[in-house]
């Protein structure tokens, strides 16, 4: 156990990177999240704040209320947030495994190894 523990960083970094290659192999409407908002949110809290963002999206493409449900600009914004976390908790996860790494070997010996 206590050599497993030893690579948590690695362990964590690899859960991340197993997240994300799932998640980029299904389709969105295999991930779609909309249903679920549907029924968590079904009383549309803050619709009037959505409803005033427009985000500009792609090829010109604008992610707003006029030609999206209030579900749908909801599901874009957090699929966003949960795409940058993802990338900033594997970004995390592997330079606190090679910041490690360095530091048992010392800087020069860690990196020509």
């Amino acid at each position: 156990m206590r050599k497993i523990w030893r690579y948590k960083w690695w362990l964590l970094a690899l859960l991340v990177l197993l997240v994300l290659f799932g998640s980029s192999s299904m389709t969105y409407k295999e991930q779609t999240s909309v249903p679920f908002l549907e029924r968590v949110l079904a009383n549309e809290p803050l619709k009037d704040v959505v409803a005033r963002i427009h985000i500009n999206y792609g090829q010109g493409d604008i992610i707003a209320m006029p030609g999206h449900t209030y579900f749908q600009v909801i599901e874009f914004i957090v699929r966003k947030i949960a795409h940058f976390g993802s990338y900033f908790l594997l970004g995390w996860f592997l330079t606190s495994a090679l910041r490690e790494k360095i530091q048992r070997r010392g800087s020069a010996s860690g990196w020509s190894r």
